[in-house]
């Protein structure tokens, strides 16, 4: 049987990608497209340079210029080619207000999840990846979990900084809204992983 994977926000580095490479099928999102472009083409792979937000339609979003300097030990900032958000008012570039002038805003076209898989067709993922800088809770609060992934990856460094994201208790609602959907939850490093 098919594997699938679903990974939104995947910039151009450490992506799922190899998946493909192991015979596995799959759908990409990255808003960037240039990052969306860097990526290894596999015809078992839809690349989607959209936005999943938590409504279809249009939405600005915000990330950091390639032509970024190295940094100051003159090491390259990969990084900040994962660094990008539909969420103007609280975001990764406050915490670097010395790299203002290499900010970019976009508009771009956004879906929310449930409209990205009707779109494919997709009925089963076996795995899904998401970095999205805090975004996450609007993204799946709107989700009608008709798909339920057997496995989810998530980072979560971005829900208890900058103020946290539309709500107080983002981690504690995250937490409660998988283990709702009947999933195992642990924590390593600023990742949640859920599996059911």
């Amino acid at each position: 049987m098919d594997k699938f994977f679903v990974e939104f926000g995947s910039s151009d580095f450490d992506t799922l990608i190899p998946l493909a490479a192991n015979g596995w099928s799959g759908i990409v999102v990255e808003p960037v497209i240039q990052y969306l472009e860097n990526l290894k083409r596999y015809d078992r792979v839809i690349y989607e340079n959209i936005a999943l937000c938590s409504y279809d339609g249009e939405t600005s979003f915000i990330y950091y210029d390639k032509s970024l300097p190295a940094s100051e030990d003159g090491g390259q900032l990969d990084w900040v080619r994962g660094v990008g958000t539909d969420n103007l008012e609280y975001n990764h570039m406050m915490s670097n207000p010395h790299w203002k002038e290499y900010e970019r805003v976009i508009t771009i076209d956004c879906l929310t999840l449930d409209s990205l898989l009707e779109k494919h067709k997709i009925s089963a993922v076996d795995f899904m990846k998401v970095d999205v800088e805090g975004s996450e809770y609007p993204i799946f609060s709107n989700y009608s979990w008709n798909i339920k992934p057997t496995m989810i990856k998530m980072e979560m460094s971005h829900w208890e900084d900058r103020g946290v994201y539309y709500q107080e208790n983002i981690k504690e609602l995250m937490f409660d809204m998988l283990k709702k959907n009947g999933y195992i939850i642990w924590e390593e490093n600023h990742d949640l992983y859920a599996i059911r």
